[in-house]
């Protein structure tokens, strides 16, 4: 009958010992898998905000014409155009000539005398 006693005991403090340790692995599982998942999320905004960094396409400029709505500088290679960019779609207006690039990358001119430059020409 003692024998019978002490072989329950020990059986119910090896479950014991055994879930503790099974809830601290668990607690480790999880822990790890947070910060798996935070490294990915901070990979996946990195290259959602900004896109695949590609240094031969970029937009110099922003003027907002909307919220979702935007004319652009856009330098593709060594050329620069005006662009028309919404959610879905992109329009090129027209390239631009070096004497305006020299302009908007020197004198860092506002919108307003862009938009005007760029109406006067094409009423001509």
């Amino acid at each position: 009958m003692n024998l019978e006693y002490e072989t329950i005991n020990a059986s119910s403090t090896l479950l014991k010992s055994s879930g503790g340790l099974s809830i601290f692995l668990w607690f480790l599982s999880m822990m790890a898998l947070i910060i798996i998942m935070y490294i990915l999320y901070r990979i996946i905004i990195k290259y959602s905000k900004n896109g695949v960094i590609n240094s031969e396409i970029k937009i110099l400029k922003k003027y907002y014409i909307e919220k979702n709505i935007y004319i652009g500088v856009l330098k593709l290679n060594e050329d620069y155009y005006y662009t028309l960019i919404g959610n879905n779609s992109t329009e090129i207006i027209r390239k631009l000539t070096q004497s305006e690039i020299e302009n908007i990358q020197i004198n860092n001119i506002n919108f307003k005398d862009t938009l005007r430059g760029f109406m006067k020409k094409n009423e001509k």
